[in-house]
């Protein structure tokens, strides 16, 4: 197991976030659903954005981090805690694993969303996302060969990328709905994979 001190080393990542203390309950709880969603994770609360371990006291860190899950996660997201000590600090451990369901957590202006999880940003689960989730849900069989939206959409990518999926709606005279599936079945299928640009996310070929 990492230590405290590995895991700053390691640094933010897909399945790592660090926090001084559960204070903003939009970031927080989004974290974790995005955890949930995308293959599990944990929160070091005592940690700034500095990564300079600070401490905290983890029975009221631990209290505040369930009121918010109970009150903005549907469904309720499972999690283990436990304290660790490093050296005169108490830090506060929070570990989600991968769910078999989806879950949501409450947005900007209220309503709730699904989150998922790239590199180190948590971000609003899309129709690509929604549908990549189903197709991994079904197990769906990867074709010999692509049709010909989807190859004409993969060419695209391999030319322009990192391409966002807006500028594929622009460029493209097909339905929204069928665009968001191609591209779900492209990423799921390992021609494409998202990537994080300055506009949020786009797409760019899989390694």
């Amino acid at each position: 197991m990492e230590s405290v001190k590995q895991l700053i080393t390691r640094g933010q990542d897909v399945s790592l976030e660090f926090t001084s203390q559960i204070e903003n309950q939009l970031t927080i709880t989004r974290t974790i659903v995005a955890f949930a969603n995308t293959n599990g994770g944990k929160v070091i609360v005592g940690i700034n954005e500095k990564n300079k371990i600070v401490g905290v006291e983890p029975a009221e860190e631990l209290k505040l981090f369930k009121e918010l899950i109970n009150n903005d996660c549907a469904p309720i997201v499972p999690f283990e805690s436990k304290v660790i000590e490093e050296g005169r600090h108490l830090l506060l451990e929070i570990d989600v694993s991968k769910s078999s369901i989806k879950h949501k957590a409450k947005g900007e202006e209220g309503g709730m969303q699904f989150y998922h999880r790239i590199k180190d940003t948590t971000l609003v689960g899309n129709r690509v996302i929604i549908n990549l989730w189903k197709l991994q849900d079904d197990s769906t069989s990867k074709p010999i060969d692509l049709d010909d939206n989807l190859k004409a959409i993969f060419e695209f990518i391999e030319e322009h990328k990192p391409v966002t999926v807006s500028k594929i709606f622009r460029f493209f005279a097909l339905n929204k709905n069928d665009i968001n599936l191609y591209l779900a079945q492209l990423n799921y299928w390992g021609y494409i994979d998202c990537v994080i640009v300055e506009s949020g996310m786009a797409y760019t070929l899989a390694n």
